[in-house]
């Protein structure tokens, strides 16, 4: 016995014609055989012929959720899925759906939080790679990275009182709060 014929492991399938019955034959529970194939495994099929995955795709299309995961905006398939699901991608000013195809030189919207990118496609990919090559398989337009920069800047600038996980604000949180409120009404 071979260690690929070990217990348990499974065997990949062959049809087998059964010959010993006649075309009309009955079972021995009286029910009527005709043509009869049987699939059962064995060690006789061994070689399958496995086609490699290709790393970059040779046609002009790929599917929009495995683009946004191989230029890592997402960090799986399903999450991209569902931003494109939620309306939070958009190609060349249309929402799409998770299956509608890429080209080269499309402009995707992708809505992150409250931060927003303008991509333009320079390279079409369905494997996920480093990030070294995800950086090429887009241009983000300058527009996009000035808008993003100052809405950082803002939000850096804004105050920030959070008592998330804290439970109530103690009495001299309740105090900045009070003065923050009063400074805005006046």
């Amino acid at each position: 016995m071979s260690p690929d014929d070990a217990p348990g492991k499974p065997q990949p399938l062959e049809e087998h014609h059964v010959a010993s019955r006649t075309p009309n034959d009955q079972d021995d529970w009286g029910v009527q055989l005709t043509g009869l194939t049987v699939l059962a495994s064995g060690p006789a099929n061994r070689s399958r012929s496995v086609e490699p995955r290709m790393s970059e795709s040779s046609d002009d299309a790929v599917r929009i959720d495995k683009w946004l995961w191989a230029a890592r905006l997402f960090k799986t398939r399903s999450t991209a899925a569902r931003a494109i699901v939620a309306g939070k991608v958009q190609v060349n000013g249309r929402r799409v759906k998770r299956a509608s195809t890429l080209h080269l030189g499309d402009r995707v919207r992708v809505r992150k939080g409250v931060y927003e990118y303008q991509l333009v496609v320079r390279r079409l990919s369905e494997r996920r790679g480093p990030a070294a090559e995800a950086v090429t398989l887009y241009e983000e337009t300058s527009e996009s990275v000035r808008a993003r920069e100052q809405l950082a800047q803002g939000r850096k600038a804004s105050p920030r009182f959070s008592f998330r996980d804290k439970g109530r604000p103690t009495k001299k949180e309740r105090r900045q709060l009070e003065r923050l409120r009063q400074q805005d009404r006046d």
